[in-house]
This record gives C-alpha cells, sequence and structure tokens, in this order.
C-alpha cells in the first residue's frame, strides 16, 4: 500500500509545483539579479532569463535597470508579452536590436544605451509581429528604429519569416527616429502583405520634418525592390492630433 501511495504524491506534488510555475505570468529582473523573479525583492539577472520565465505571455518588469550585451531574441510566443519599468539600457556592438518573437508591448520605460554602444542606437525588430510602444516610453539614446518585418541582412540564428505576412506598429509615447513598416537593409525577397502602422502619440522625427496627414490611408501597389519601399512617418506629434494610421498593401519586391 505504502509503495503505491508514495509515487502517487511525488506526481500529485510535481503537477502541482508545475501548475503554480506556470501561473507566475509577472517576473521581476534587475542588473546583478540572483533571485527567482517573483518580487522585485528577488530579481533575475537578465533579460533572457525573464522571456524564458514569461515565454507563455506575462509581463516584465525591469525594477532598476537591465542591461543588454547581446542582441535580444525572444522565444517564439503567441500571447503578449510587457516589458515594463525602469531603464533598458541597449549597450551591444556593433548592432544594437532586440527581435520580437510575438506580440510585445513597451510601457512605462525608458530606452537607454550603455558605454559600449557608441552610435547611441536602438533597433526593435518586430519580424512581423505585432510592436506596441505604450505609455510613458522616454528615451536616451539618439536614434530609436522600429521595423515591422526583418532586418536584412538576417541574423545568423534568424529563421527566414514568410513572405506574405502583415506588420502592425502602434505608437503611443517616446522619440523615434523612424518607423519601417515593412523590412530595412539590402537584398532582394518579394514580400506580400499590409503594412499597419498607428500613431497616437509620441514624436516621430528626422532631419527634415514633415507632419503626417491625418486620418489619411495610404495604399501602394506594385512591384519594388526590397530595401526601397519602407513605410516611414517623419512628423513630430502633439496630443491635440487626431491618431494617424497608414497602411500599405500589394506586392513589394
Amino acid at each position: 500500500m505504502k509503495k503505491t501511495v508514495l509515487p502517487f504524491l511525488l506526481a500529485l506534488f510535481t503537477a502541482l509545483l508545475s501548475i503554480g510555475l506556470a501561473a507566475l505570468d509577472t517576473v521581476y529582473v534587475n542588473d546583478g539579479g540572483t533571485g527567482d523573479g517573483s518580487s522585485a525583492a528577488s530579481p533575475l539577472g537578465s533579460m533572457t532569463a525573464a522571456l524564458d520565465a514569461v515565454k507563455d505571455g506575462g509581463k516584465i518588469i525591469i525594477s532598476e535597470s537591465i542591461t543588454l550585451d547581446e542582441p535580444i531574441f525572444e522565444p517564439t510566443h503567441e500571447n503578449a508579452i510587457t516589458v515594463s519599468g525602469g531603464q533598458l539600457v541597449f549597450n551591444q556592438s556593433p548592432h544594437c536590436r532586440w527581435y520580437l518573437g510575438g506580440p510585445t508591448t513597451f510601457e512605462n520605460t525608458t530606452v537607454a544605451y550603455g558605454e559600449k554602444n557608441s552610435s547611441k542606437s536602438a533597433m526593435i525588430v518586430a519580424r512581423y509581429n505585432p510592436l506596441t510602444l505604450g505609455q510613458k516610453v522616454t528615451t536616451s539614446v539618439n536614434t530609436l528604429i522600429l521595423v515591422g518585418g526583418c532586418q536584412y541582412p538576417l541574423y545568423p540564428s534568424e529563421q527566414p519569416v514568410a513572405n506574405d505576412a502583415d506588420t502592425q506598429i502602434t505608437v503611443n509615447s517616446g522619440t523615434v527616429t523612424a518607423v519601417i513598416g515593412f523590412t530595412r537593409g539590402s537584398g532582394s525577397e518579394t514580400l506580400r502583405g499590409t503594412s499597419h502602422i498607428t500613431v497616437n502619440g509620441g514624436n516621430l522625427h528626422r532631419r527634415r520634418q514633415r507632419r503626417a496627414p491625418s486620418e489619411r490611408q495610404c495604399q501602394n501597389h506594385g512591384k519594388q525592390r526590397h530595401g526601397h519601399r519602407r513605410h516611414r512617418l517623419h512628423a513630430r506629434l502633439g496630443q491635440r492630433n487626431p491618431a494617424r494610421h497608414l497602411a500599405h498593401h500589394g506586392e513589394r519586391r
């Protein structure tokens, strides 16, 4: 009887423990953290570990700051991941990039640069996943670029993405240098899909600025070389301005 009950109790305990870990949908992270991520007093020590902890969807809270010394690749996820709080320090060389693996929102955080980041820049590459800059995003980098598709040439560890996928970028706050609806960089590929860019707030700027028309939907049909059909918004937006939404449709080469 005892031999039968003991394995059952062990299996039950393991199942309950797994359920408890899966229910942890909010994790904390901070430079120098050595904890399990369950609280601000016990943060994880790397963004990679934090992303792995919420790979089924959840929220990552930066207690004070987290330094990214290597390009960040999110695990593939269907449910949304939110990154919030503190400072997100891009300290990579030569490419300061964050690659999405699913729908991701950045909110209530500062995008900063570290001493190894000589270009003082950052790039978020959505890889055809929904990308949102939520409320209260600030930047101290000189350049922040949002890419809806891919940055070419692809990073060595990247896998190709279906060429008929749509892109979706939403900007609610923050200062952004450029928004690229599809892909950026050199190469040749035929892409078919729709690029959706919605701007509800924040500052989008270049050296030469122009205001994006209100409630205007732009359509672009035909074939173009990869790297030339970039969907960019160059505008400085204020709270008085209505939301902007632009979409690109058609075939792209």
